[in-house]
């Protein structure tokens, strides 16, 4: 084992102290200033004596905001976590734990106007964000009247589907006290899809999410290329996607893309794809003047809208993409062997006709300094972590750990708008207006002010 890995061996047993076979691990690398973590990976079981090793953690201490955690889970028991095994006691490389688990809490209640509605809990870590979710599933009675059970202390979400528009509330648990939950009336709403014939297409996928993300869906269209939808709220803008398989193409290729409240339909929408607009061109380094060569990436978000689609686009710096008729913030980035081009291509970027002689100029990356120091002192803080991130277009994020000198490095960051964070131990946390990057930027200066001490 190398020096800078442990192995985490578990002991799970219940509250009697009997071994409980079956449990399952994972394990989730954390960073709360990013506000994101990686995938559970590495799933485990317990055996007979409820015994289980997770090997390879890292024994390290972990830069500022970042940390490890492992789920332990199981059908008859509430859920535990071990955070942070890199700094529990270890014999040489191996720490040895005892996790006992308990059965959790009960929560009932009553779905009022929604008998038969399907509930999910989910429970919610604020230091554990994004991915890592326990669900616990429970069928309302004909009476609306419900139970969920093996809920752990702490926030839960609880999130309601069925012949009503999707809800979700918040709750808090341990709870004695019943709850009950209003529903809203959903409408119906019928649509069709054409092709690039002006035909009606079978078989395209279909897919629905609530504006801002929260709840997401896929219907299939029929022989007739129609589709149905039910139980949406009436006045909240939904986001419909209409994709289907192309020959020559791995994935579903994008047919169209619509924004809109139900009621501002008469009950039928079409997705067509003739509505779709092309676009051609060349992505260049503004250094050279050549054709970038390596691979890219490039992302479309409809305005008035989370949507954000990415577009294919080939190994040579070319692209040549159908895009639905609307207004796009559009950006990409573009990966070489030696160095990462970005930018921006346009912000309420209008596609509405054929444009097929494109030339986007684009700067190399290049890294970011951001320098952080104490409010009080001026002195530099050692640690402290910055996350950058392109403000509205990309996915993409930029990290860095203070040094001695109290300086962050941001590494490839691309020119245009970023939003940075920054955060440090016994700081508050620090988070700037939109920043309009540029090549050549100076570096950030940032102070930070001290929590009050309690």
């Amino acid at each position: 084992m190398a020096d800078h890995e442990l192995t985490l061996a578990l002991e799970i047993v219940d509250r009697e102290g009997s071994p409980i076979a079956g449990a399952t691990t994972q394990v989730i690398r954390n960073n709360s200033v990013l506000d994101c973590c990686s995938w559970p990976d590495r799933e485990r079981h317990s055996d007979a004596a409820g015994l289980v090793d997770i090997p390879a953690l890292s024994a390290l201490p972990l830069p500022f905001g970042e940390r490890t955690v492992v789920t332990i889970t199981h059908p008859n028991f509430a859920e535990e976590l071990v955070y942070r095994p890199e700094e529990l006691p270890r014999d040489g490389a191996v720490v040895h734990l005892r996790v006992t688990l308990s059965t959790g809490g009960m929560l009932r209640g009553t779905v009022r106007g929604g008998p038969g509605a399907a509930l999910v809990s989910t429970w919610k870590d604020a230091d554990v964000p994004g991915c890592h979710d326990v669900v616990r599933q429970a069928q309302a009675a004909d009476d609306g009247s419900f139970c969920l059970t093996g809920l752990r202390a702490g926030e839960h979400e609880i999130e309601l589907s069925g012949s009503f528009v999707p809800t979700s509330i918040t709750v808090v648990m341990p709870r004695d006290e019943p709850i009950e939950i209003e529903t809203q009336p959903g409408v119906e709403l019928t649509g069709t899809v054409l092709g690039e014939d002006g035909l009606p297409l079978a078989g395209a996928t279909v897919e629905i999410g609530m504006h801002g993300g929260r709840q997401s869906s896929r219907v299939e269209t029929g022989a007739d290329g129609r589709f149905a939808l039910a139980a949406l709220p009436p006045d909240e803008a939904i986001e419909l996607q209409a994709r289907a398989p192309a020959v020559g193409e791995d994935e579903p290729v994008l047919l169209a893309l619509m924004v809109i409240a139900p009621s501002a339909t008469d009950g039928h929408v079409k997705l067509d794809a003739r509505e779709r607009r092309r676009l051609r061109g060349v992505i260049v380094n503004e250094a050279t003047g050549h054709p970038f060569r390596g691979w890219t990436r490039v992302s479309a978000r409809l305005r008035a809208s989370s949507l954000l689609v990415f577009l294919p686009l080939g190994d040579d710096g070319r692209f040549d993409v159908l895009l639905p008729r609307g207004r796009y913030d559009i950006a990409f980035t573009a990966h070489g062997d030696l160095f990462t081009l970005g930018g921006i291509i346009g912000r309420d970027f209008v596609v509405e006709a054929d444009q097929v002689d494109l030339v986007i100029r684009a700067h190399a990356a290049f890294d970011l300094a951001v320098s952080v120091r104490d409010a009080e002192s001026g002195e530099p803080i050692r640690g402290a972590a910055a996350a950058g991130r392109v403000s509205g277009l990309l996915c993409e994020a930029f990290y860095g750990i203070t040094n001695e000198a109290g300086i962050a490095t941001l590494q490839a960051v691309i020119p245009g708008p970023m939003l940075l964070t920054v955060e440090a131990a016994g700081h508050q946390r620090w988070e700037s207006e939109v920043l309009q990057i540029e090549v050549g930027q100076q570096p950030i200066e940032v102070s930070l002010v001290k929590r009050p001490v309690a």
